[in-house]
C-alpha cells in the first residue's frame, strides 16, 4: 500500500490482489490506473469512485471484447460441425460424401442463448447476425424495450439451456454469478446442442 505514494500511474493485470481502498485515497500522486484486463471490480472497491473522483480508471474491455466474441463463434461453428471428428473420420474413409450429417451440422437458423450481455456478448451477437439465428438471452440488465429494439428475446436460464441449439456463456466473475450454470441446467441441454463458456470455469458447478 506505501508503494502508491510514490506514483503516478498504476499498470495492474490479471491476479492483481485487492487494494485497499483507504491507501488509494491517500496516494494523491495516483492519477490513473490502466487494467490491462477485463473487469476491475475484483481489485478495486466501489468506494473508489467517491473517494478518488480525479482519478481515470481504465482497463482494456474494448480491445479485447472483439477477438474473444469471434473465438467464441469460430468454436460455436466449430462444435455444431464436429471438426474435430471431421479430420479424424476423413483420414478413415475414402468417399468424404458419405460423412454423417447429423454430425455437420449448420450455425444457420439456430437458436443461440446468451448468458450475460456484456461488451464480449454484443460484440459475438452482432458477429453471429448474418447467419439468421435467433437469440434468446439472459441478462439482469436488459429491459423489454432495448431487447425488442434489438431483436432479442429476454429468456431464463432454464428456457436457453432447454431449448437452444448454441449456449455461450459471457457473464462476468462476481459473487452473484459464481456456480450460476449448475447440474441440472446442465442436464436440460439437448442432445446435438453445444456450450461454449468464454466466461470463467467458476461460473459453471458440474
Amino acid at each position: 500500500d506505501n508503494l502508491l505514494n510514490d506514483c503516478d500511474a498504476l499498470i495492474s493485470t490479471w491476479e492483481i490482489p485487492a487494494l485497499n481502498p483507504r491507501a488509494l485515497a491517500k496516494a494523491s500522486g495516483l492519477k490513473i490506473i490502466a487494467h490491462a484486463g477485463g473487469q476491475v471490480r475484483f481489485f478495486l472497491p466501489e468506494s473508489i469512485f467517491d473517494l478518488r473522483p480525479d482519478m481515470l480508471i481504465c482497463n482494456a474491455s474494448n480491445v479485447m471484447a472483439r477477438p474473444v466474441a469471434e473465438h467464441t463463434l469460430l468454436m460455436s461453428i466449430a462444435l455444431l460441425r464436429n471438426l474435430c471428428f471431421i479430420s479424424r473420420w476423413a483420414a478413415e474413409h475414402d468417399q468424404w460424401e458419405n460423412y454423417p450429417p447429423e454430425k455437420n451440422v449448420s450455425l444457420l437458423n439456430k437458436k443461440v442463448g446468451v448468458v450475460g450481455l456484456g461488451q464480449i456478448a454484443n460484440e459475438f451477437i452482432e458477429l453471429a447476425r448474418p447467419f439468421k439465428v435467433e437469440f434468446q438471452v439472459f441478462s439482469r440488465h436488459l429491459g423489454d424495450f432495448d431487447a425488442e429494439a434489438r431483436g432479442l428475446k429476454k429468456r431464463s436460464l432454464e428456457q436457453i439451456f432447454s431449448d437452444c441449439d448454441v449456449i455461450t456463456i459471457s457473464a462476468a466473475n462476481t459473487p452473484e454469478n459464481r456456480h450460476m450454470i449448475n447440474h441440472d441446467l446442465l442436464r436440460m441441454i439437448k442432445p446435438g446442442a453445444v456450450l461454449v463458456n468464454n466466461a470463467r470455469g467458476a461460473l459453471i458447478d458440474e
